[in-house]
């Protein structure tokens, strides 16, 4: 009976951990809900995101989770940006109340971007892939 307590904590941890991912997943699912997400998801994503480093942090995620769901974190944040240079590009400038010229919004959106990476919401490769998506326009 002594032997089999590590497997038994170890099938609890990972059942928790289980639970804790389905949980994470639900909250991304919920705000692409309207199949379109924006500008206004980005409070939630941020706040979301605190969530799961908080929940990383204690213990409550193994680290593979943690990565999984840090990578689907930054496919939603490229999500928005592109649709955020796509929008600038297209002269549809729904993000301020006032008009900006097309250049000066994207010089703003290469700050936020280079931001938003620094603070690691958005990983390498969805950088990189934004920084193309610039050169290439």
């Amino acid at each position: 009976m002594g032997s089999s307590k590590p497997s038994i904590i170890g099938w609890t941890r990972s059942k928790r951990d289980v639970r804790k991912l389905n949980y994470f997943h639900k909250q991304i699912s919920l705000l692409n809900g309207d199949g379109k997400l924006g500008e206004k998801d980005i409070e939630s994503l941020d706040q979301l995101r605190g969530n799961i480093i908080d929940a990383y942090s204690r213990g409550n995620l193994n680290e593979k989770h943690n990565e999984n769901l840090k990578n689907e974190m930054s496919v939603h944040y490229e999500k928005i940006f592109r649709r955020r240079i796509d929008d600038a590009l297209n002269n549809s400038n729904n993000y301020t109340s006032k008009k900006i010229m097309t250049g000066e919004q994207l010089a703003q959106l290469r700050k936020e971007i280079k931001y938003v990476y620094s603070e690691g919401k958005i990983n390498d490769k969805h950088y990189d892939l934004l920084n193309k998506d610039f050169r290439s326009r």
